[in-house]
């Protein structure tokens, strides 16, 4: 009769244990779904890292190749267009970076020296690691999600 009595307790206490863990994977899970993984942030973060990408390749081709132009266009309008995409790439970089860096930390269950790895990735590329991160890993990962979410969020 003990033994009885001591199963079905046991069988309570992990029956609970179980309930605290899925309401616990639950809550965090639709924490990053709403927050950092829904429709809209994923948008705003797939536009900011293609714009971070292509501000980038432009940056480096002016570099590599318009700088040394004679021309009053590579002189002195190009410049000015490069200003004016750089302002609204500034806004996309800062997007990117903390978005995915709140990922990072919130959503994201890397081992310890990963979460350190893509850290230093970030903090010393800025933006530029951000929007690698989001091609590698976030995008991947929210993309498998998706496929969980409630009819109304997909």
């Amino acid at each position: 009769m003990e033994t009885a009595e001591k199963g079905l307790a046991q069988t309570a206490n992990s029956r609970v244990d179980s309930r605290r863990h899925e309401f616990r994977m639950s809550t965090d899970q639709s924490d990053c779904i709403l927050g950092l993984s829904g429709r809209k942030a994923y948008a705003a973060f797939a536009l900011s890292a293609w714009w971070t990408v292509i501000l980038g390749v432009i940056f480096v081709a002016y570099i590599a190749v318009w700088e040394n132009a004679p021309s009053h266009f590579a002189r002195v309008i190009l410049p000015v267009i490069l200003g004016i995409l750089g302002c609204i790439g500034s806004v996309a970089g800062l997007v990117i970076f903390f978005g995915m860096l709140a990922y990072l930390f919130k959503c994201d269950r890397p081992a310890g020296i990963w979460k350190i790895l893509w850290l230093i990735i970030f903090f010393t590329s800025g933006c530029f690691g951000s929007a690698v991160y989001f091609f590698l890993i976030y995008r991947r990962q929210v993309r498998g999600r998706r496929e969980t979410w409630p009819t109304g969020m997909a």
